[in-house]
């Protein structure tokens, strides 16, 4: 191959790395925006799907006291879970017990 023929090719070679250099960047702004909008998605709900809430946390979350929530669970009326003494609610019971204790307007 004739000088001219390998400045070609070095030329060629040289394109070809600054294309692979800009896919590559723009690979890295891709990977960044996708752990923004994982960031963005976590922060839309405070709970998980699966969520479990302390006594403190549910009476916040209820905006009533913790004796309340104490009464309700002395009657019977919420469902918990009480490993030790943690006691624990489920999303889903606090969801039934809300749902069991709506009262629908009639006006």
């Amino acid at each position: 191959m004739n000088t001219y023929g390998r400045m070609i090719e070095r030329e060629n070679s040289i394109s070809a790395l600054k294309g692979i250099e800009e896919t590559l960047d723009e690979i890295q702004q891709v990977k960044h925006e996708v752990h923004q909008v994982k960031e963005l998605i976590s922060d839309i709900s405070p709970f998980p799907r699966k969520a479990v809430f302390t006594s403190k946390s549910l009476s916040e979350y209820l905006h009533i006291s913790t004796r309340t929530l104490q009464n309700w669970r002395d009657e019977g009326a919420i469902s918990f879970t009480q490993v030790k003494d943690v006691i624990l609610y489920s999303l889903e019971d606090v969801e039934a017990f809300l749902k069991k204790h709506k009262r629908v307007a009639f006006k």
